[in-house]
């Protein structure tokens, strides 16, 4: 909310505590332990911009205006 951006469900539902914390630790845990930081580039790469911890947790970024 400070940054302005909001996590959603792939689906745009709202989400829970649990997928809001197990997407934590595997921002945490998993990401950092690909080489290369293949985890985090990989927004660069795909077209909704998400990075590995956002594709296994299934979650999508927004921005919130």
């Amino acid at each position: 909310m400070a940054i302005g951006v909001r996590i959603v469900r792939a689906d745009g539902a709202q989400l829970s505590f649990g997928r809001a914390t197990a997407r934590h630790f595997l921002k945490t845990m998993i990401t950092p332990l690909v080489p290369f930081f293949i985890g985090y580039l990989m927004a660069a790469f795909t077209a909704r911009k998400r990075a590995l911890h956002d594709v296994l947790a299934d979650t999508l970024v927004l921005k919130s205006y």
